[in-house]
C-alpha cells in the first residue's frame, strides 16, 4: 500500500511529465492573476482556477492511458 506521500509524487510526477498539462496550468494561473486584476468576483476566479485543474489533471491522466 502506498503513503500518500507517495501518491503525491505519483501525481506531481504525472502532470510535471506532460508539457502540454503544464501549459494548460500556466494559461489558468495567468488567466486567474488577470481575472483578479481586472477585478472579477472571487468566485469566478475561483471557478476558472478548479476548472483548469480538472482539465489538466484529466488531459494528463488521459495522455498517460495513451502512452501504455
Amino acid at each position: 500500500m502506498s503513503t500518500p506521500a507517495q501518491q503525491l509524487r505519483e501525481f506531481v510526477r504525472l502532470i510535471a511529465d506532460d508539457d502540454f498539462t503544464v501549459s494548460i496550468l500556466v494559461v489558468v494561473v495567468v488567466g486567474c492573476f488577470f481575472a483578479f486584476g481586472l477585478g472579477a468576483p472571487d468566485d469566478l476566479v475561483g471557478g476558472i482556477l478548479v476548472l483548469g485543474l480538472v482539465t489538466a489533471v484529466v488531459e494528463a491522466w488521459m495522455r498517460a492511458g495513451n502512452r501504455k
